[in-house]
């Protein structure tokens, strides 16, 4: 009897263990977001792509993916040498967006737009290596229940002011 108790609880355990480590397969965001950095004089621009790779249409709000004239809030993850650089920029609290707020990507479509970054963040004078990523939530209009991470894959540039 002892023995088959044993046994059982190593089997249970080994279930266990194996559901838990079982890798799951990673979830296709619907939007790719590519960026690129370019440096006029000192002034340092992201240039980003929203592709949208999904079957259906995809709502991102224009003032979370550059179609406003400034930064408003911390959406980039900027880090040299593994060290987060500060956010400087404005943080503006704003109204629930609306319809109007928001701008469709259809399936297949993108948008291009550039966002300027030297005025936003503690860049450090003279010639650095910085690493850039685009991260926020985007909800949607029509449908309250919508909230999905958007995420680039990390950019490395060099930049001197």
């Amino acid at each position: 009897m002892k023995k088959l108790l044993v046994l059982t609880s190593l089997l249970l355990s080994a279930l266990f263990m194996g559901s838990s480590f079982t890798p799951k397969k990673p979830v296709r965001q619907p939007v790719l977001i590519q960026i690129t950095m370019h440096q006029q004089n000192d002034h340092l621009w992201a240039k980003m792509t929203f592709s949208n790779h999904s079957g259906k249409p995809v709502y991102l709000n224009k003032l979370d993916i550059g179609l406003s004239p400034r930064l408003m809030n911390k959406f980039f993850i900027v880090t040299q040498k593994g060290q987060e650089v500060p956010y400087t920029g404005v943080m503006v609290k704003r109204r629930p967006p609306t319809k109007d707020d928001f701008v469709v990507l259809a399936p297949g479509k993108r948008i291009r737009t550039s966002i300027r970054l030297d005025d936003s963040y503690a860049l450090k004078a003279g010639t650095n290596r910085y690493s850039i990523q685009y991260r926020h939530y985007h909800g949607s209009p029509t449908d309250d229940t919508v909230f999905q991470e958007l995420l680039s894959k990390p950019y490395f540039f060099t930049y001197k002011p």
